[in-house]
């Protein structure tokens, strides 16, 4: 199978005007937009023709790009696809400390609406993180941008009062870095307190990080209840699409192509309606929530 297109040509619920796919990665053609050398894997081609027969196939309107690890800072390829798709799209940047504000204002131009962090090379160094996410949210602050960042939901935990005081909204990737363990998990009390500050949007994204239970990863389905109850306008969905895997294969090194994770496109984006059967919420975390984080047209 391959994860890169839709399984069925529909959704099974009835899919509103405007609705948001706010977690996708553009992989373009590596002779015109090469990947970092120095990456931990090496992905196949994601190209933007893929991703429009994936909004297609669901009645998405609106997608945002979010920029991938192995590209590190060189946003050329997440720009050009921004450019072709034009007002229907967003992204999310990837920048170094020499960017300009000459440079932050051209990417505001061209629809990005906010700076990822990574903090791979030092995840259990807390201050670190909480310097660098206190820096950039004072760059971007003046643009109205965010910054969006995958945590641990330990590292969340131990920083939520710092990400709360934040300049910048903090949007967490992936359930915020939660577990599998329903809310029996330590940490959750912390993130719920952080969503109740308003500074705060987590995405309902890539549930196969945390579970295991392919295709409707039941073992996400109380989190996913509880953060909806919790801060119903903070909440987002993203795809993750093309589903990439970070994780070494056995076989193949980090400059071999790796292969996508084997994904029902179709069942992912059908657990919107299992996470949030009520029709006006889940009109809310596909349209309204990213329509005021991401600045699209109303």
């Amino acid at each position: 199978m391959d994860s890169r297109t839709p399984l069925r040509t529909c959704a099974s619920f009835d899919m509103p005007a405007g609705a948001c796919d706010a977690h996708v990665h553009m992989i373009g053609d590596k002779q015109r937009f090469p990947i970092s050398a120095t990456r931990s894997y090496t992905p196949g081609e994601a190209s933007l023709e893929q991703l429009n027969v994936l909004r297609n196939a669901f009645g998405l309107d609106r997608v945002v790009l979010v920029q991938p690890s192995f590209y590190g800072t060189d946003n050329a390829c997440l720009l050009d696809a921004l450019k072709r798709l034009g007002s229907c799209a967003r992204g999310i940047v990837v920048i170094d400390e020499q960017v300009t504000d000459a440079e932050l204002e051209r990417m505001n131009e061209s629809g990005i609406r906010g700076i990822r962090i990574n903090p791979k090379g030092f995840p259990s160094d807390h201050a670190r993180i909480a310097d660098l996410a206190q820096r950039i949210s004072i760059r971007v602050a003046p643009y109205g941008w965010h910054v969006q960042a995958f945590l641990p939901l330990s590292t969340v935990a131990v920083l939520h009062r710092t990400l709360a005081g934040l300049h910048a909204p903090i949007v967490l990737d992936h359930f915020a870095g939660a577990s599998a363990d329903g809310l029996d998990q330590p940490g959750l009390e912390s993130l719920f307190k952080l969503l109740d500050s308003g500074n705060c949007y987590v995405k309902l994204s890539a549930p196969y990080h945390a579970a295991r239970s392919a295709p409707y990863y039941p073992e996400m389905l109380s989190l996913a209840h509880a953060l909806i109850a919790r801060r119903s306008d903070r909440i987002l969905w993203g795809s993750n699409w093309p589903h990439t895997n970070a994780k070494p294969v056995q076989g193949i090194s980090a400059l071999e192509v790796s292969p996508f994770r084997d994904v029902d496109n179709a069942a992912l984006i059908n657990l919107v309606s299992a996470w949030a059967p009520d029709a006006e919420i889940r009109t809310k975390i596909l349209v309204d929530n990213p329509a005021a984080l991401f600045a699209f047209p109303r």
